[in-house]
């Protein structure tokens, strides 16, 4: 399906933001910031200044005995993000390969898998409002939660860039149980980054088809957290019931 814009530009840096959300106030056009297209099922028509967001780069910015903090633009590419900082020997992003879609959208969603989300990696997300102005919140101030973020409530912000601390000493975390069983039919009891990196893109591999090959508008779905107690009842009913932990008090997800 092809969609048209009022209007559209590809930004490449601030300065052509800035330019764009200008002439947005100018005349009176609504802006909306687009990553790689993922997860979106446009209109034929959008009456709307549509920003392509194509921010590169990849720069050190801190190094320090046991973490990296790294300024990555929102127009990366999210997957060859994350392989360049396995090569680079910085850890914590493994189990969110093949993830599609661009880094400056991965804190909007709080995007996670396998047990990992990326909001446990992130320092800063570097963004700017309607009116042009550069805003760096700090992790507490994008008020991460499951899925969620300060950034669904505040569509006047449009990412630039993430900084992320990330590991200097591998912590691979093999908690799902479809990836402990891969690891296992495998022999790995103790997987690398980089092995678990492997198996986990080989499971998602299996069971998404590859945008890139067959065009799709993506999958995005939450699962149920629901009270303890509740769980402990549908575990009676439905055998072979499976949940997960999370930091709240007398709350489980479901699968």
């Amino acid at each position: 399906m092809i969609s048209h814009a009022r209007l559209g530009v590809r930004i490449t840096d601030t300065e052509q933001l800035s330019a764009a959300l200008a002439q947005c106030r100018a005349d009176t056009l609504r802006w909306v910031p687009l990553g790689a297209g993922s997860n979106i099922v446009p209109l034929t028509n959008v009456d709307a200044f549509v920003g392509q967001i194509e921010v590169r780069g990849i720069q050190l910015r801190e190094e320090l005995a046991d973490q990296v903090v790294v300024q990555v633009g929102a127009g990366e590419d999210w997957h060859a993000w994350v392989m360049h900082a396995l090569a680079q020997g910085w850890y914590g992003l493994e189990n969110l390969v093949r993830i599609p879609g661009s880094v400056g959208a991965a804190p909007i969603q709080n995007i996670g898998a396998y047990g990992v989300e990326v909001s446990q990696f992130i320092a800063s997300v570097e963004c700017m409002n309607l009116d042009g102005e550069a805003i760096v919140l700090d992790r507490a101030e994008c008020r991460f939660s499951y899925r969620n973020s300060i950034f669904k409530q505040r569509p006047d912000l449009t990412v630039t860039s993430v900084n992320f601390t990330l590991l200097k000493r591998a912590n691979p975390v093999a908690t799902y149980p479809d990836v402990r069983a891969v690891l296992a039919q495998q022999g790995l009891t103790t997987p690398s980054a980089d092995e678990l990196a492997k198996v986990i893109s080989d499971i998602r591999q299996a069971k998404l088809p590859d945008p890139a090959v067959h065009g799709n508008a993506g999958s995005f779905f939450k699962n149920p957290i629901v009270a303890a107690a509740t769980a402990t009842h549908l575990a009676t009913e439905l055998a072979g019931l499976v949940t997960y932990d999370v930091p709240q008090p007398d709350r489980v997800k479901l699968s």
